[in-house]
């Protein structure tokens, strides 16, 4: 684990309400995809922790995150105002959600920026031998994250299918509930599940009504 501030090299909005933020990495600085980071921030003389999933993979030369923007939200505000070369502090990595790779199929669950460790987890695995299916919920097409990128994965590598699925517009792709879109043979898979918790606990509820037993769920909550 490390400790240190690092500057901010980039900044880019991946839709309207959602940051990208592109820092140097560390030399030292190692992690699994899947993992996140805690990064300080000051308010009214004391400091604050928040923590965000790691977009890119362990070999790449930047450490990249992603926010919701939040109205008057500590981090949303600070980083909305930071320019290239603001320095913060960096904590980590943590975490445990991480690819079983005992398993041979994988099946990521996310709505919203949920799917930013399974971007990482993604790009870092889809070239070994697992089959992958990424199940994405958003509310409208505009706030689908790297879907390009994501199209583009899944053109090049027969093993990921990916399904992201809108739940309040018209759209040429799948719509309603990411829990419509699963498997419909759930046995010998493993399960991820990310994003809110009213949104985690049901999607885990809902695997375990199906008979998927608990040990092949993992998840990550991000409140």
């Amino acid at each position: 684990m490390i400790r240190e501030e690092v500057k901010i090299i980039s900044k880019e909005y991946l839709n309207k309400d959602v940051l990208k933020i592109r820092f140097e990495k560390p030399k030292e600085f190692q992690y699994k995809p899947g993992q996140f980071i805690n990064i300080k921030f000051e308010q009214e003389g004391s400091f604050r922790m928040r923590a965000y999933s790691i977009l890119n993979t362990p070999s790449e030369e930047t450490l990249d995150i992603c926010l919701k923007i939040i109205p008057n939200g500590l981090a949303s505000e600070s980083f909305k105002e930071a320019k290239e070369n603001d320095k913060y502090t960096i904590i980590g990595p943590f975490g445990y959600f991480q690819l079983n790779e005992n398993e041979k199929e994988h099946v990521f669950i996310s709505t919203g920026t949920g799917v930013v460790p399974f971007i990482n987890i993604i790009k870092e695995f889809v070239k070994k031998d697992y089959k992958m299916t990424l199940i994405a919920g958003y509310k409208k097409q505009e706030n689908i994250i790297c879907h390009e990128e994501l199209k583009k994965i899944e053109q090049e590598n027969k093993n990921f299918v990916y399904k992201p699925t809108i739940t309040r517009e018209e759209w040429g792709g799948l719509k309603g509930r990411v829990q419509k879109h699963l498997p419909e043979n759930l046995s010998k898979k493993m399960f991820y599940i990310c994003g809110l918790k009213e949104f985690v606990i049901e999607t885990k509820e809902s695997l375990l009504e199906k008979g998927v037993n608990e040990k092949y769920i993992k998840v990550e909550r991000y409140n």
